[in-house]
């Protein structure tokens, strides 16, 4: 094995709202990372400077436009909390934060079509917001950003904290999850070293 294991896991917001959702059928994917810092990693193919140039204009023009509401919005805002009994902790990012009064919103920009994750990975990180300090006694709201079109998320219904609470235990806990070697090994950064189940290529007619 080639990762190392962290002294405290780790878990980013938004490998918690994929498995969530289900789109990581690989429970143990997520456990492991949370668990292991990768040395190192399966080259995606994915072209990470499009994608990256393409968000940072979306942030930009959304900023703007805040700002020319009189808007002073917050860039990159760190979204973090320590998970009570075993320390964990869940770490994200608001790729923007306005202030306003007793209330505070986050607003993360999305390319491409919507997903469940994407309103899952704003909840978590409303609910991890709701553990800082900082932002003690204000209300709280989300909206993931589609172009020109925003999907708010006013609050966490309480059904989604108790199942919340349920998938961070799952992933904390000592106990590895379960596998499912197939088509997701083609999106996971796991390499051979680390998974020795990984499949590098699957055969769709067995």
């Amino acid at each position: 094995m080639t990762a190392e294991a962290r002294v405290t896991p780790y878990i980013h917001i938004s490998w918690l709202a994929k498995l969530m959702t289900g789109e990581t059928p690989c429970h143990w994917q997520p456990w492991f990372q949370v668990h292991h810092k990768l040395r190192e990693r399966v080259p995606s193919g994915f072209d990470e400077v499009a994608w990256g140039v393409s968000h940072q204009r979306m942030v930009t023009e959304l900023r703007h436009t805040l700002v020319e509401t009189g808007k002073r919005p917050w860039v990159n805002l760190p979204v973090r909390a320590t998970l009570p009994g075993s320390g964990a902790v869940l770490q994200g990012a608001a790729d923007l934060a306005v202030v306003d009064g007793d209330q505070i919103t986050i607003f993360d920009c999305k390319l491409g079509q919507p997903r469940p994750s994407h309103q899952a990975q704003s909840m978590i990180a409303l609910y991890a917001l709701g553990q800082d300090p900082r932002w003690a006694g204000r209300k709280a709201q989300a909206a993931v950003v589609y172009g020109d079109e925003q999907a708010f998320v006013p609050e966490i219904p309480e059904s989604f904290s108790t199942d919340l609470r349920y998938f961070l235990d799952l992933l904390v806990g000592p106990r590895p999850l379960d596998r499912a070697p197939g088509e997701a090994c083609r999106r996971c950064p796991i390499t051979t070293h680390d998974c020795p189940e990984r499949q590098e290529r699957v055969n769709f007619l067995n």
